[in-house]
């Protein structure tokens, strides 16, 4: 498996193969085993591309107006996000959800949606019907650039966490928490942080798993937080609630007055942000509470100003359209402002 994503991983980093006799290929292939499957090859592909998720996706680079396949050698640079059966226009949606982070404050990945017909490339996924209108997103990898590739790591990677426990492995606090460690990421950091959760309960979206969040280091050795990516608007399909990680680990959570059937519910939800959460967060954190609680009332702020506009001039169907804006205008920050429209400095976190 490493030899055959070895030559572009994520990040800066190189899995080559040794050269083996057959005889020695043989052993670690089958661990000496007297019987294998007739699917497992004793020799390695060379040169395949590393790229995790479930979304069908490829790698590709933009030669002569379309976007191919590497030739031997070369870097992927771009990361082709492709249309999904069952979800109707994913690569819009997600273009839009990278839109509307990037109004409400948030340091986005570079993306754009580009005719699927430019995409000149081998795949063996099933994309359903597509047309001349089918789009794919091109999305610019951040861990490369013209002087070369950048290392990154995701937050499995930092904290040790196997990535099938990317949901339950850690809780955003620990995220913080490694942040504040470093002079180039600390506070600042940590508020970016926020932003992206609030962000993504305003989207529904509840997958800002472990490998969704990471650092990189453009110069080589200072870590710094990386563009935000993977943000996808899943309230445009159905209801989403919750994040994908407990803001507070379980024994530090904030835990409010509820009814029985409430509380039952509630033990496998992973509360959003308010008031208590944010205090009890900063607390953790040794940070000053009311500059974090502003960056989330200035996000609240610039979403409730510039989103309604691009969904309504975006490329979702009006179904889509319909679904977003009402989960956005249910969340009970955006609901607080709206109510105050007169008076948006008084946007009351308490909400």
């Amino acid at each position: 498996m490493l030899a055959a994503c070895g030559r572009d991983l994520p990040g800066n980093l190189f899995a080559l193969p040794l050269t083996l006799t057959r005889d020695e290929l043989a052993h670690y292939v089958t661990q000496d085993a007297d019987s294998l499957e007739m699917s497992v090859t004793a020799e390695p592909l060379d040169d395949g591309v590393s790229l995790s998720g479930v979304q069908p996706k490829v790698g590709v680079i933009l030669e002569g107006g379309r976007y191919v396949g590497r030739t031997k050698m070369q870097d992927t640079h771009i990361i082709a996000k492709l249309p999904v059966v069952g979800q109707a226009l994913l690569p819009e949606v997600e273009e839009l959800s990278l839109r509307l982070a990037g109004a409400a404050g948030v340091n986005v990945t570079e993306a754009h949606l580009e005719p699927l017909e430019m995409l000149a490339v081998e795949h063996g996924y099933d994309l359903g019907d597509v047309s001349r209108k089918t789009n794919f997103l091109a999305v610019i990898r951040y861990d490369r650039s013209p002087d070369g590739r950048v290392h990154c790591e995701d937050f499995c990677q930092v904290l040790g966490v196997m990535p099938e426990n990317k949901y339950m492995g850690a809780s955003y606090l620990e995220v913080a928490s490694v942040l504040m460690e470093f002079p180039t990421l600390g506070e600042p950091a940590v508020h970016e942080l926020l932003r992206r959760m609030v962000v993504n309960e305003m989207l529904g979206n509840p997958d800002m798993h472990l490998k969704n969040i990471g650092i990189y280091y453009p110069d080589g050795h200072t870590p710094e937080l990386p563009p935000a990516y993977d943000i996808v608007a899943y309230a445009a399909y159905n209801k989403r609630m919750g994040h994908a990680l407990h803001i507070l680990p379980p024994e530090l959570a904030v835990k409010p007055k509820m009814s029985v059937k409430d509380a039952q519910q509630s033990k496998a939800a992973k509360p959003g942000i308010g008031p208590a959460v944010i205090r009890k967060f900063c607390e953790e954190l040794q940070i000053p509470e009311k500059p974090a609680a502003k960056v989330i009332r200035d996000t609240v702020k610039n979403a409730v100003l510039r989103w309604p506009d691009l969904i309504a001039s975006s490329l979702l169907t009006e179904t889509q359209k319909e679904r977003l804006l009402t989960h956005f205008h249910a969340h009970p920050l955006v609901a607080s402002l709206i109510r105050r429209q007169g008076k948006p400095a008084e946007l009351d976190l308490s909400s």
